[in-house]
């Protein structure tokens, strides 16, 4: 998925087609990953679909030699295609009361480096012999998937004014191969690499209003709060707190103005706190062990991002979408060697789509972006005369339909 850091960069074809846009407004039932209160401005109907989305992620290190965590030279991540589907169906009540279910997903924190031949030292000796793989472990990579199921309700406060409510129940599954070779970093070494899938499950919450400021211009602001997890035991070496890995709170806001009677226009701000989850925020440089109380973690500061969005209403039949968005860069570079895994380093998004009604009720939705290329270089923490690169840039293509009934 497009990304902000690991959030989706919009949730549904029609609002990824807008940059992710849309807080003050309810494109689909997919508005329960954004702003709830957005349902009730939405007709009895069913959305699905799916984005292929292929991350395109390398690292190339220089200035350490070919015995380091990594060796010098370029490496590029396989892996670089996966389907993630969404659904929701939306429900009136009445004139003021709306119901709506949703899932989806977040993602973007996945790598596989592959087990290419190479000189590796031995930890205990020092002495030089044939090995594999970034960091002598074979293949080294992690595979992050999140899954949101989101039940939401949303009242007609007054003529202006409506609210809305989503509890969120999660669940994660994370796998992580390749970095055996930092046991002696770690509090619980036996629980760090090369496990199998793990799983985590948790909830939390996300509130919302919308309010028309005339006839012309609405507002929008949500909340999603953090989603307390279960702990990843089987990578309790791995991750800060014994295997914690909480999903963190972010705030949204936004316009939405119509231009026209046939262009609207819409305008988000997002803050994600990722600083507030230590296996996320906590820097790799500590005094203490992989995995511990407090421990290092991939150092990722907060990200604002900035979203725009234009929609062209053709005729009854057609619809065109523009939009882009900005996020500040997580990654310091401090923290490129951890990154290697997760390297989230995106910080531009261009998109575009279109829908058309296909026969009566049904419509039919497209949405592309691609992310160019973003780049975070710093020195390795382990061997300071070393400089790494991350880089990626990312391609995805989303389909869609709605169903009104």
């Amino acid at each position: 998925m497009a990304t902000n850091g690991y959030f989706q960069n919009g949730y549904g074809a029609k609002t990824k087609a807008l940059g992710g846009a849309g807080v003050a407004a309810g494109q689909d039932a997919l508005t329960l990953a954004l702003n709830p209160a957005g349902l009730i401005k939405l007709d009895n109907g069913l959305d699905l679909g799916f984005s292929m989305f292929s991350p395109q992620r390398a690292v190339t290190a220089s200035g350490g030699g070919d015995f380091g965590f990594p060796p010098d030279g370029r490496v590029e991540s396989g892996n670089e295609l996966f389907v993630i589907p969404h659904f929701g169906v939306s429900y009136r009540l009445d004139d003021k009361n709306s119901v709506g279910f949703a899932i989806y997903g977040n993602g973007g924190m996945n790598t596989e480096f592959p087990a290419f031949d190479r000189q590796c030292p031995d930890p205990a000796s020092g002495a030089v012999g044939p090995g594999s793989g970034l960091f002598c472990a074979g293949a080294a990579g992690v595979d992050l998937i999140q899954l949101f199921f989101a039940p939401g309700y949303a009242h007609q406060v007054t003529d202006r004014i409506s609210i809305g409510i989503s509890p969120i129940f999660s669940v994660q599954r994370f796998e992580a191969e390749g970095i055996g070779s930092f046991a002696a970093l770690s509090s619980a070494p036996d629980r760090l690499s090369n496990q199998s899938a793990d799983y985590a499950f948790g909830a939390g919450f996300r509130l919302g209003a919308q309010m028309a400021l005339t006839d012309r211009l609405e507002f929008g602001i949500s909340y999603v709060s953090r989603i307390y997890m279960d702990k990843f035991e089987k990578f309790s070496g791995l991750f800060a707190d014994q295997g914690g890995f909480d999903i963190p709170p972010a705030l949204t806001a936004g316009l939405a103005f119509k231009a026209s009677d046939h262009l609207m226009l819409y305008g988000d701000y997002q803050r994600i706190w990722y600083s507030n989850i230590r296996s996320i925020g906590n820097p790799f440089a500590s005094t203490q062990p992989l995995g511990a109380q407090d421990g290092p973690g991939f150092g990722w500061r907060d990200v604002d991002v900035a979203r725009f969005g234009a929609e062209w209403a053709i005729n009854d039949q057609w619809a065109l979408r523009a939009g882009y968005a900005y996020n500040d860069q997580p990654v310091q570079p401090s923290e490129v060697l951890f990154n290697i895994l997760a390297p989230g380093v995106v910080r531009h998004h261009i998109t575009a789509g279109l829908s058309r009604t296909l026969f009566g009720s049904v419509t039919g939705h497209l949405g592309g972006m691609y992310a160019p290329e973003s780049s975070v270089s710093g020195a390795n923490p382990l061997n300071p005369a070393q400089q790494i690169r991350l880089e990626m840039h990312q391609f995805e293509l989303t389909a869609g339909i709605t169903i009104g009934f």
